[in-house]
C-alpha cells in the first residue's frame, strides 16, 4: 500500500472551483494569480508541481522499478526527480544514484 500527498496543483484549480468550496473566495483572475504564486513561492523549488509530474512520480512509484510499500509519499514540494519529465526518466535517474559494487 502507498498513499500519496498532493496539494494545491495549480492544473486543477479554478477561482470557480475555490468559490464552490468557500463561497467567501471570490477571486478575478488577478487574485487568483496571486494565489498561485503564493503556492509557488512556499515550495521547495519555488514552483508548484504540475498534474502530469505527479502522474508521473504516481506511475513510477507503483511500477515493478519501485519497492516502497506501506508509507505517503509527499508530491506537493516536488524534487529535481519528478521534473525530470516521465517516470521512465525518473527511474533512470534513480538507477544512476545506486551505488555501484
Amino acid at each position: 500500500m502507498l498513499g500519496l500527498w498532493v496539494a494545491g496543483i495549480p492544473d486543477t484549480m479554478t477561482p470557480e472551483r475555490l468559490a464552490a468550496v468557500d463561497s467567501n473566495m471570490q477571486l478575478d483572475e488577478e487574485a487568483f494569480q496571486g494565489l498561485l504564486d503564493q503556492l509557488d513561492g512556499m515550495r521547495m523549488l519555488r514552483r508548484s508541481p504540475r498534474l502530469a509530474e505527479v502522474v508521473d512520480m504516481a506511475t513510477f512509484l507503483v511500477s515493478d522499478r519501485c519497492a516502497m510499500t506501506g508509507t505517503f509519499t509527499n508530491l506537493t514540494g516536488m524534487s529535481e526527480l519528478a521534473s525530470a519529465g516521465s517516470a521512465r526518466h525518473t527511474g533512470a535517474r534513480l538507477r544512476q544514484t545506486e551505488p555501484h559494487g
